[in-house]
């Protein structure tokens, strides 16, 4: 998701343009269109994505598609002044998104940031998946497991006996 916006940055502060995003887009609207708009400093970028990526399941560890909703909103400052190519300040912000000095915007960082801050800390497959079994490791939800869960650690079996004699 690569963008020229030599022109735009020559253009006045307000000044907009409009980028249909994913394949057979032909129509701008909010819901598929990259909206970039000159500001003071450089290029604000706005737009709504429908992201479609692999996961892997927090119970079960298998991967799965998961897709995600991302509205973005970030400016982008020139390293390079458009006229001159002389290298311009970018502001001292940790993670302040560039335009190269072949005034090219990129989004895919700023897509793959907000993938990671807006997806879920403990993606699942299914709501109902079951993991792993603790004891074997095996897919439980894909087969039923035969493994003992009542066998007691070696390191607890002096507990045991102690609350055999309480008890």
């Amino acid at each position: 998701m690569r963008y020229n916006v030599a022109q735009l940055l020559k253009e006045e502060i307000g000044s907009t343009r409009a980028y249909p995003i994913g394949q057979g887009s032909d129509s701008y609207n909010e819901a598929n269109c990259l909206w970039l708009m000159r500001t003071d400093r450089g290029i604000w970028a706005s737009a709504q994505l429908s992201t479609l990526g692999t996961s892997v399941c927090s119970r079960c560890l298998v991967p799965f598609s998961q897709s995600l909703e991302l509205s973005i909103e970030e400016e982008y400052y020139p390293v390079a002044d458009v006229h001159t190519g002389k290298p311009m300040e970018v502001p001292d912000e940790e993670g302040a998104f560039v335009i190269d000095d072949a005034n090219i915007l990129d989004l895919t960082e700023a897509v793959r940031q907000y993938r990671i801050a807006l997806g879920p800390m403990k993606p699942l497959c299914s709501e109902g998946c079951l993991g792993l079994c603790t004891v074997c490791g095996g897919n439980l939800n894909l087969q039923d497991c035969t493994c003992l869960d009542n066998a007691i650690d070696s390191r607890l079996a002096p507990l045991l006996q102690f609350l055999n004699r309480e008890g």
